[in-house]
């Protein structure tokens, strides 16, 4: 398995008409130049990878799968503190 890298940026493209209407595409690029291309999400999957995209940091993505990771936050009774 490859290692995870760190999200440096991203794109998106929301497809209004055609083949692909309806359908949002996503690229995540890298911090050495790389990119992972996420193709054909719906657009609530892509708002949703959108958002984290936005508001959390650090965020490693396995370029083999895409498979997000974000950083550790505290749950429950220790959330906030």
């Amino acid at each position: 398995m490859a290692p995870h890298k760190v999200v440096a940026r991203y794109r998106v493209a929301y497809i209004p008409t055609g083949s692909k209407a309806n359908q949002t595409e996503i690229i995540v690029y890298f911090e050495d130049g790389t990119y992972y291309h996420y193709e054909g999400l719906s657009p609530e999957a892509g708002h949703h990878l959108v958002d984290m995209l936005r508001n959390e940091r650090p965020i490693w993505v396995d370029p083999q799968n895409g498979l997000f990771v974000v950083a550790e936050e505290p749950v429950g009774d220790n959330e906030g503190t």
